[in-house]
């Protein structure tokens, strides 16, 4: 079987990261973490990524292909961790451009393309819609869409656009909190059912520690979460 081919997109940010063993600054985003996975598993990928021409040097922890698209800012995020490292407050400094038609018409002809947006603002529906159109399947990381800000505070928010643009969606990944933020049902079946009536035909969603589910061809697939030393 050929190797697909797969591109991820979305802004790369600066990401302040505070634990109770201190503070440091990283690299983050779907567009530099989901194509660091998929490199290491061996796979053709290549990120464009959006961020600030300041920022450069951010494309110096990309061990794989990348294409940055810039921007006039870079997204910049605080988030600080508890004992509980499943959830974290999350603050934001800046955020970068929206993606805009010119930038995502050079994303053509590949098997997969992987949108990772960060903020509500990050994907207009008109670029999903180019993308989806220039490509053979599209998937969505969700968490962008179900947030807003609360002053400089991230907070989860319901995805009122979600209808329309998910109907340009084969796959789609969320956590079990940002599920709910699409539709609203009491189990997981029932929520993963009512958004592939959307459009998705293969809908994961994640509970973080305790694993995932995959719902496909009106099945639910429990997958456990591996057991790692910390």
């Amino acid at each position: 079987m050929l190797m697909p081919r797969i591109a991820v997109v979305g802004p790369v940010t600066r990401d302040i990261v505070v634990t109770s063993e201190g503070e440091e600054t990283k690299v983050g985003g779907t567009a530099f973490y989901t194509a660091d996975a998929l490199h290491k598993l061996g796979i053709d990928v290549i990120s464009f990524a959006k961020l600030s021409r300041r920022d450069s040097g951010i494309l110096d922890n990309f061990s794989f292909k990348n294409k940055p698209l810039w921007s006039r800012k870079t997204t910049v995020f605080k988030n600080i961790y508890g004992k509980n490292k499943d959830y974290r407050k999350q603050f934001v400094y800046s955020i970068s451009d929206p993606f805009s038609i010119e930038d995502v018409s050079v994303i053509k002809n590949y098997d997969i393309v992987h949108v990772g947006p960060l903020m509500p603002t990050d994907f207009p529906i008109d670029v999903i819609e180019k993308i989806k159109e220039n490509n053979t399947v599209v998937s969505l990381d969700v968490q962008g869409f179900v947030r807003k800000l609360k002053s400089s505070t991230v907070v989860k928010n319901e995805w009122k656009g979600g209808r329309k643009l998910l109907k340009f969606v084969d796959i789609l990944k969320c956590d079990i909190d940002e599920s709910q933020m699409i539709v609203k049902n009491k189990t997981l079946k029932r929520t993963a059912q009512a958004i592939a009536a959307l459009g998705p035909k293969d809908v994961i969603i994640t509970k973080g520690s305790k694993g995932s589910h995959i719902y496909s061809n009106n099945k639910l697939l429990k997958i456990n979460a591996p057991k790692t030393k910390t």
